[in-house]
This record gives structure tokens, C-alpha cells and sequence, in this order.
């Protein structure tokens, strides 16, 4: 296809049958990969039975698996430009079913991580493959809509892997989830290979290696520091010996920062980049992006917590656990769709204002009362969280990329999601830290596990919450400067650049 029929496919109003299955089969592949991320969470302590390893060890399962995610993700631009979707699509999928192959045989904990491995190349590459889908073919006036639905992804994918996981370890071996994956894996290719189309011609570009050596140990290396830095906590606080963590830790973040400023720099004065960083020039792109990075660290931070929780700190099994989350789970999956659909009609700030402040209000209320909840009531509240979520996400995303230049468009999405891969680790690291810190303070004191897990998961809620009350001032800020850009635009007087 031309890019002129990609301009009147935007120009359309109509959404053909074959943009749903492209995004209904792009969405499935993401929405599987990130499931496999959070459902391990709950086949942690069949893993350490099973290999006879320690919970240290077992975090490698998904530690891994982030690590290789944040490092394939920026390559999603120069696979956009180089081949075709069909082709990056086919690619994930084979890699992902020969990931979950290898994880459903894995004779030992070694060959799991390096399943883990083969599944986070498939998911990174995968995952922006959605949202270019959407980005490019969807018609003008429907973008808002499609995006809630892609993002729905990102949404429910996080709050489902936990009761995915809690219910098949119940029934079955951890083993034949698996099985289950691939086989939605193999329906999920055929869709996909049938629907994808191809609007935009591929470009004979290369791979500069040096950039990909420096980002893939820019993130790797910022990713590992923070987890390396959240067990010096844990440890400090539980009396036990740190040994060589500190350094690690220290090393691996002073590695991560000087590889990101050193792929910043080639970016900026390279004429071949791996991610088009100009997109970064534009201020409310910039307070957007800070938005998305925090809104993951809470839904990252709140997938842990919660399970973590209800089952330690109020008794419930591990299925219990994961049904306490299910009901969001299916409320966003209503509502991110409206919540586009919103943003369509009246813009960003009415459905970013709306969600913000029932996330906010849903943490809140679950710090001030993490004392006298039951499972129930935290099923509860997490909706009220989960309805704010599905409405801020979507549209934080979309309307931060609605400047971009089409043909950018894939380097803003690149640079979106690789970061908020940053957000998740943190989100993890922190509120496992503090979980972690809480529950040593207690037991020292001679508080019980149940008291000394809540005393953690409150003060991780009021955590959450002041990231939502700062996600809040950065869109104020990006609507701001919005604001004055439609101004300068509507006086023909150029807006301040400055953020």
C-alpha cells in the first residue's frame, strides 16, 4: 500500500472487519505475554518446591523476563520501518509458542529462565505492534475508541495473570498453563496472519549494532539496580548480611544511566537512529510520558500488593486473591473503550481529570481503612481504583502521541512503551520493598504476619496514591501547555517551547 491509501484509510469513518481482527490478533499476542509476566507471581512457591530454590533465585523467573522485554521494545521502531507487520507478527508468535515450549519442558530452573528469555524477545517485540496497528490504520475520528480497547490490554493483562495463575495451579500443574497459552498462541497466529495489512511501504533500513548494545544495557542496567537496591533494603531492615548487593546495585545504575545519556546523545547526531528521539522536543509529550511511567508503577504496584495482601494480610487463599481482582479486571474492560470514546468527543482532560480522581480516591480509601477490610471490601475498592485506571491510561497515551508526526508516530510509541517498562520494575521493586520493610519491622516487634503485612500494604497505598496526585499536576502541566499551543496557533504567534 501507498501512503496515500494511508491517508484516505485515516480519512475513512468506517471500521472494517479486518482493522478488528489485526487488533483483536495484535492485542492477544500482548495481552498473553504481559499475562505470563504477573501470572508467574502466583507459581512462585511451586517453582521453589519444585527446583529447590530460594525466593531470591525464583524472581529471576520474571526479573529476566523484564530485563529482555525493556531491551527488545526499542527496536520496535526500526522493525516497523524494516518489515512488514505480517512478518514481525508471525516472528512473536513463533517465538512466544517456542518460549512456552521450552517453559512446559524445562527439566531444570536454568532452561525455564532461558524460556523466560525466548517469551520476553517475543513479548517485546510484539506488544507496540497494537498500538502502530491502531496508530496507523484506524480512521481519525475513532482513534480514541480503538486505543481504549488496545490499552485494555495493558490494563487487564497485569490484574488477570494473577487469578489465571491462581486457578490453574488449583486444578492443575503449573505446567499445563503452558499448554493453555499455547494453544491460544497458535488461534492467535492464524488471526493474525489473515487480518494484517500492510498501508505503509518498508524502508531498505539497517541496524546500527552500537545503538542496540546501548540501549538494551542502558534499560537492563537501570532495571537490575533498582531491583538490586530494593533487596539492600530488604535486607538492612531484616538484619541480614547485604554481602556484594550494594555495589551491584550501584554499579548497575551508574552502567544504566551512562549508556541511556550515551544513546540519547548518538540518537541526536546519528542520520540512521534507532528511536527518532526528536519527538522528545515537544514539552507535553515529555509530562505525558512522566504520567504513563507512573500510572504503571501504581498498576505494577498494585498487582503485587494486592494478591500479596489479601492473602497475607487478611488469611485468604491464593484463588480468593485472584478473584479480589477479577472484578476490575472486567470493569475496565468496559470502560477504557468508553473512556476513549470520551476523548474522542470532548478531548483529554474530561476523561484524565474523571479517572484521576477515582484512582486516587480508591487507593486512598484502602490506605485509610487497610485495617478493617475483608477481601470483599478490597474487591471493592479496587474497582473504584481500576474505573479511574481504564479512563486515565488510554487517553494519557493517546493524546500524548497527538502531536506526533505520522511518520514518527512508531518512535513515540517506541519511546512510550520502553520506558514505561521502567515504571513497571519500579512499581514492583518499591512496593515489594516497602511489603518487604513492614513485615520485618512487625515480626521484630512481635506483631503477627497478618498485622505487620497490612501495616506494609497501607503505607504502599498511600505510596500509590501520591504517585496518582502527581500524575495529576503533570497533566495539568501538559493540558497547560496544550492550552497555550492552541492559543499561539489560533494567533499565528509561535508558543513557548519551554516545559
Amino acid at each position: 500500500m501507498t501512503s496515500a491509501a494511508y491517508d484516505r484509510n485515516q480519512n475513512r469513518n468506517n471500521i472494517t472487519l479486518r482493522l478488528v481482527g489485526s487488533i483483536v490478533a495484535t492485542g492477544a499476542l500482548a495481552f498473553v505475554g504481559i499475562l505470563t509476566e504477573t501470572m508467574m507471581n502466583v507459581i512462585f512457591p511451586h517453582l521453589m518446591r519444585e527446583f529447590s530454590i530460594d525466593a531470591a533465585t525464583v524472581q529471576w523467573v520474571t526479573t529476566a523476563y523484564l530485563l529482555v522485554v525493556a531491551a527488545t521494545i526499542p527496536l520496535s521502531a526500526f522493525l516497523k520501518r524494516r518489515f512488514t507487520y505480517k512478518a514481525v507478527f508471525s516472528a512473536a508468535c513463533v517465538l512466544a509458542i517456542i518460549g512456552s515450549l521450552l517453559a512446559f519442558w524445562s527439566p531444570n530452573f536454568a532452561v525455564l529462565i532461558v524460556a523466560r528469555v525466548v517469551q520476553g524477545v517475543a513479548t517485546g517485540t510484539g506488544m507496540p505492534l497494537m498500538f502502530n496497528v491502531i496508530l496507523e490504520q484506524s480512521p481519525r475520528t475513532k482513534i480514541g475508541m480503538l486505543m481504549g480497547y488496545g490499552n485494555l490490554v495493558v490494563a487487564l493483562a497485569p490484574a488477570l495473570g494473577p487469578s489465571f495463575g491462581g486457578i490453574v495451579t488449583t486444578f492443575m500443574p503449573w505446567r499445563e498453563s503452558f499448554l493453555i497459552i499455547i494453544a491460544l498462541l497458535v488461534l492467535i497466529f492464524i488471526l493474525g496472519v489473515v487480518s494484517l495489512r500492510q498501508f505503509v511501504p518498508t524502508e531498505k533500513t539497517s541496524l546500527n549494532p552500537g545503538h542496540v548494545v546501548l540501549i538494551a544495557l542502558g534499560f537492563t542496567g537501570l532495571l537490575y539496580g533498582v531491583e538490586q537496591a530494593g533487596l539492600v533494603v530488604q535486607h538492612v531492615f531484616a538484619g541480614t548480611a547485604v554481602g556484594l548487593t550494594p555495589v551491584i546495585a550501584i554499579v548497575s545504575l551508574a552502567v544504566g544511566v551512562v549508556c541511556v545519556l550515551a544513546f540519547y546523545w548518538r540518537q541526536r547526531r546519528s542520520e540512521r537512529p534507532l528511536m527518532n528521539l526528536t519527538v522528545l522536543a515537544d514539552p507535553s509529550l515529555r509530562w505525558h510520558l512522566v504520567s504513563l511511567v507512573l500510572l504503571q508503577f501504581v498498576m505494577l504496584g498494585i498487582s503485587f500488593t494486592v494478591p500479596n495482601f489479601v492473602q497475607m494480610g487478611l488469611g485468604a487463599t491464593s484463588m480468593i486473591a485472584g478473584f479480589v481482582i477479577l472484578p476490575g479486571a472486567l470493569l475496565g474492560a468496559f470502560c477504557a473503550p468508553a473512556g476513549g470514546t470520551l476523548l474522542d468527543r470532548k478531548g483529554a482532560r474530561l476523561p484524565v481529570t474523571i479517572g484521576l480522581s477515582f484512582a486516587f480516591l480508591g487507593l486512598l480509601l484502602q490506605g485509610l481503612f487497610a485495617h478493617h477490610l475483608t477481601p470483599l471490601a478490597v474487591a471493592c475498592l479496587h474497582v473504584v481504583y481500576v474505573f479511574g485506571y481504564s479512563f486515565t491510561y488510554s487517553n494519557v497515551f493517546t493524546d500524548g502521541l497527538k502531536n506526533v508526526a505520522p511518520q514518527l508516530k512508531a518512535d513515540g510509541n517506541a519511546v512510550f512503551n520502553t520506558c514505561q517498562q521502567f515504571g513497571c520494575a519500579l512499581g514492583t521493586a518499591v512496593l515489594a520493598t516497602v511489603m518487604s520493610v513492614y513485615q520485618h519491622l512487625g515480626m521484630n516487634a512481635g506483631l503477627s504476619e497478618a498485622v505487620s503485612t497490612s501495616n506494609g500494604a497501607q503505607t504502599g497505598y498511600f505510596v500509590m496514591a501520591a504517585a496518582i496526585a502527581i500524575t495529576a499536576l503533570c497533566m495539568a502541566r501538559a493540558f497547560a501547555l496544550d492550552a497555550l499551543d492552541a492559543r499561539g496557533v489560533a494567533s499565528g504567534t509561535p508558543a513557548d517551547p519551554r516545559n
